[in-house]
Formats: C-alpha cells, sequence, structure tokens
C-alpha cells in the first residue's frame, strides 16, 4: 500500500531519530534548493507488527531522486519480513517508474565477507562501500570505556586545569546560544557552511528536549563547541567545530567531548549512539584526508560495527 502527502506522522515511526520532525525541517532547509515528496509504504516485521517506511522524491529542477531526504533508502533496520521486504522493493520499482525516477540512493547491510567480491564485480553498480559503528549506551560506562583505542583512553587520562567542559540542554540553554557556535564553525571554516534557519532549527532540537551541547573554554575563551541530537532509541553526533591552534596545545579536546556526551546520553536513557561512518572502503567520491582522518578518529571509539553497501538504483542488487 502506498500513501502519499507532504508531512506524514506515524507512531510506528517515531522511534526512528531521521524521521524526527526537526531533523526532517532540518535536511529540508539544509538542500532547500530541493523539493521533497513523501511515500509512506506499509510493510511487516518478523515478529509479526505492521511497519512502515517513509522515503522522499527528491526534485531539484527537472532531475527526480529517490531517497529520504538525501539520505539513502534504509530497509534493514526496519527488520522486515521476507515477503514485506520484496514487495516494498517492488513498490518501490514501481513509483521509479510511475514518477520518472532518474537515480536512487538505496542502502544495504552486507557480511564482511561480501566486500571483495562487491568490490571486484559490482564498482560499476554502487556508491559506497564502508563500515558504520554504534556505540550500545545501555552498557556499562566502563565496558564502553574498555572497547576504546588504547591511545584514546590514555588521552582521556590527561587533565588541563586550564579547560573547562560545561553541558546545555534544554534546563540550562540560553535562547541564542547555538548561534555562538556558528560563528566559531564559520570562524575555524574560513566560511558559511551552512543557513542561519538550519542552525535555528538545532536550536529548536534542544528546546524540545532533543539535543544539547557541549561548550569548552579556555579560561575565559570559547575554543570548541559540539552539538548531539537524540531520542530516547539513539543519537547523532551532529556536527562541533574547535578552533584548529588548540589542538597543538590540547591533545584530547574531541576526546573528552565524546566521553561526556555518552555520560550524558546514558543519563537520559538513550540506548544507542550512531558515530556514523567508521571507515570507507570503496567510495565512487574521492575521499579527502580530512574525512579519513575523522573517521579513523571516529573509528577508535569501538562500537558495534556493521557493512554495508550503497547502491545508485534499485536494480542493481
Amino acid at each position: 500500500m502506498l500513501n502519499s502527502s507532504n508531512e506524514v506522522t506515524l507512531k510506528s515511526l517515531n522511534n526512528n531519530i531521521y524521521n524526527d520532525t526537526d531533523y526532517k525541517s532540518y535536511q529540508k532547509e539544509l538542500f532547500h534548493s530541493s523539493s521533497f515528496k513523501e511515500i509512506l509504504l506499509d510493510g511487516v516485521d518478523k515478529n509479526d507488527k505492521p511497519v512502515s517506511c517513509l522515503i522522499t522524491i527528491e526534485k531539484k529542477n527537472d532531475f527526480k531522486k529517490l531517497n529520504f531526504y538525501n539520505n539513502p533508502i534504509d530497509l534493514d533496520i526496519l527488520n522486515l519480513n521476507e515477503q514485506s521486504y520484496k514487495k516494498i522493493i517492488l513498490d518501490i520499482k514501481k513509483i521509479c517508474f510511475d514518477e520518472s525516477i532518474n537515480s536512487v540512493l538505496f542502502k544495504k547491510n552486507i557480511k564482511e565477507t561480501d566486500i571483495a567480491s562487491l568490490s571486484k564485480n559490482q564498482k560499476n553498480k554502487i556508491d559506497f562501500i564502508g563500515v558504520e559503528s554504534t556505540i550500545k549506551l545501555t552498557q556499562d560506562l566502563k565496558i564502553i570505556v574498555k572497547d576504546f583505542s588504547k591511545g584514546h583512553r590514555s588521552s582521556l587520562k590527561i587533565n588541563y586545569e586550564k579547560l573547562d567542559y560545561e553541558i546545555f540542554d534544554f534546563k540550562n540553554y540560553r535562547i541564542g546560544q547555538i548561534y555562538e557556535m556558528m560563528k566559531l564553525h564559520e570562524e575555524v571554516s574560513g566560511k558559511v557552511t551552512r543557513s542561519k534557519k538550519t542552525w535555528q532549527i538545532n536550536e529548536n532540537m534542544i528546546l524540545n528536549k532533543k539535543g544539547f551541547l557541549i561548550k569548552v573554554k579556555e579560561e575565559n575563551r570559547t575554543i570548541s563547541y559540539a552539538f548531539f541530537f537524540y531520542n530516547n532509541d539513539a543519537a547523532i553526533y551532529f556536527s562541533s567545530c574547535t578552533l584548529r591552534e588548540t589542538f597543538k596545545l590540547y591533545k584530547n579536546i574531541t576526546h573528552k567531548i565524546i566521553l561526556k556526551s555518552i555520560e550524558y546520553l546514558r543519563s537520559v536513557n538513550c540506548k544507542n549512539f550512531f558515530l556514523g561512518t567508521t571507515k570507507s572502503i570503496f567510495s565512487n567520491n574521492k575521499i579527502d584526508i580530512k574525512n579519513k582522518n575523522i573517521e579513523l578518529f571516529k573509528s577508535s571509539f569501538g562500537g558495534k560495527k556493521n557493512f554495508f553497501v550503497i547502491y545508485n538504483n534499485i536494480l542493481n542488487f
């Protein structure tokens, strides 16, 4: 069954953090030159419970892409039974035909043993192969930290007296404080990287009890900010910025930020912390050194690894 509307809200989708209203508003603004049409696909999971899959037709000029607000469509997170999985694939193919879709982003979990064959035989069919990691926050904190790399654990033992870390959530957040992070982000980047409205949406996330900031000060100077988005099921390391020259003086600013975010998320009973892509195995687009270093840094926090492939066409797998 296919249902389309401008704004779909459904209880069965509420736990998926990427379906959150604020997150979708953020994506719409971030890709403001595109329009998005939501389509809801119905299915049944392996426990015989009804589930829904939300996808979007993204239109920019005359080019149409099928995705989920510019992210790949991911059916694996729905734990669909085999019959429903096949049915939704057919639904997606029908949409592609009916709507004259030009491109589809589709994500599928794979086994590590599948990588060699995919990399060798199907490079023309895929955009990306990688590893993503998730920290299970329901574990004891000592077990979580034990899974960090030896280097990360050593870094966390260092304390710098000049540095102060403070967390801001809906309880102590000051209206407009997000723009302090915006200005620091622009200073570090040397340019405006996204619109002021996206930062305002980040502020809404905090005020709606779905986000928090971690601020790092060197005496009276702010040198770092990080923003995290979460619900009761999952959290995302959304964005961060740190004055580059301070990395030479203080070796563990970001390490401490991650640890403090884990401690906070555990205190609000969040279950999972998505670190995102922690290793790129194959990509059609060149991955620069900066992003490779970010992946290496995140991978050193351990977590459960998931291997995945992103296909560039629904017919390709």
